[in-house]
């Protein structure tokens, strides 16, 4: 009997799914009319900036040539991450058919798709209402426009989700084959490195024999291994192991503390008061807001949830890193990274809380959204 309402339950909650991933559709088709571009559902209207590149490397793979204009720094598409391109190039050799663009688009939908689809799965005893709000959490949290886009952004976001759900049930191994994958589809994936650090270094010493749990240590040996993958596949394309960091390094990213940069975004806030344009830094300091919440309500779990160390950091870091290196790094366009983390909090903070989370997330999507739409947002 359990397990008929267990099935019935879950395909409610997939039902819900799919109407969610209708939602994520329409808003799509929306924002694209509103920010004046009328391709609706093709590639088009979402492939702006760093697309290029992707579709680049999806069909030449990795390069790195000396700048045109500055001899002395390093160009070429090598400075982005190579699973979501070399994906594309494996479908388009099996479906040539099929328009570069518009596989990169596809891909993207169906990582989305797979996603929201997931996310039932993962927490098959949802309330069906409690599934509504998560699922819209994914849709709409910040930086969601880029899950629209031919980015890898989708596929990140769902290798995230299920390195988190395999953690959750202490299968290491599993969870560090997708950490292994997801380091390899965005260039600040090695953050998720960091995170993974910082919990197994308190795993290690919270036990009191402080012997080596070396399935946990593969959770951290993967996405090591992933990074050595990336670097290896670099060398033999270019030549260069690290074309990487030569591409990289002409946009002066550092590590600095966060605050450090927040003036100069206050600043930039106010100068574009006028313009759309506000909403860029206005999202950012909001993002804060939630982080720093978002963590408190983590260490909250320390007593209830054994990874909620990992949990924390993952959500910090994926803000603190990358608002650290740079005022112009993207930030509304990494921010996407942390939908895991507000995925695993709707289902232990008050679905009151996740409502007025999700009416911030809705303000925030429709003028990031034709920000992106008019390639303001890179």
């Amino acid at each position: 009997m359990g397990t008929i309402q267990l099935n019935n339950n879950l395909t409610k909650l997939l039902g819900i799914s799919l109407i969610t991933f209708a939602v994520f559709l329409y808003f799509g088709d929306f924002i694209s009319i509103a920010g004046n571009c009328w391709g609706g559902f093709g590639a088009d209207c979402w492939s702006r900036w760093d697309s290029a590149l992707y579709i680049d490397v999806a069909q030449n793979g990795h390069n790195l040539v000396h700048c045109t204009d500055y001899p002395n720094d390093w160009c070429g598409n090598a400075g982005w991450a190579p699973l979501y391109p070399l994906t594309i190039r494996l479908i388009h050799f099996i479906i040539p058919q099929f328009e570069w663009l518009t596989l990169g688009l596809y891909l993207s939908h169906f990582f989305v798709l797979s996603s929201l689809i997931f996310i039932a799965f993962m927490f098959p005893n949802a309330k069906w209402h409690i599934h509504l709000f998560t699922c819209l959490i994914y849709v709409f949290a910040p930086g969601n426009i880029y899950l629209h886009a031919i980015f890898p952004l989708s596929m990140l976001v769902f290798l995230l989700l299920l390195c988190f759900y395999f953690l959750q049930k202490s299968q290491f191994i599993t969870s560090g084959i997708f950490a292994f994958f997801a380091v390899l589809t965005y260039s600040i994936g090695f953050v998720l490195i960091l995170a993974i650090v910082t919990w197994f270094i308190h795993d290690f010493f919270a036990n009191e024999k402080m012997k080596l749990n070396w399935k946990k240590f593969s959770l951290l040996l993967f996405p090591i291994v992933g990074i050595l993958t990336w670097f290896i596949y670099d060398y033999l394309k270019t030549g260069h192991w690290n074309a990487l960091f030569l591409i990289q390094a002409k946009y002066g990213h550092s590590f600095n503390t966060p605050w450090k940069y927040m003036s100069v975004r206050f600043t930039d806030m106010i100068q574009n008061w006028h313009k759309r344009d506000k909403w860029i830094e206005i999202q950012n300091f909001a993002l804060w807001i939630v982080v720093l919440y978002s963590c408190f309500e983590f260490w909250k779990l320390r007593n209830q949830n054994k990874n909620w160390l990992f949990f924390l950091s993952f959500t910090f870091l994926f803000l603190a890193v990358p608002y650290s290196t740079s005022p112009i790094t993207a930030i509304y366009r990494n921010a996407v990274v942390l939908i895991p983390s507000w995925v695993l909090l709707t289902q232990t903070i008050s679905y009151k809380k996740t409502i007025v989370a999700l009416a911030a997330f809705v303000v925030f999507a429709y003028p990031l959204g034709i920000l992106f739409i008019q390639s303001v947002l890179k």
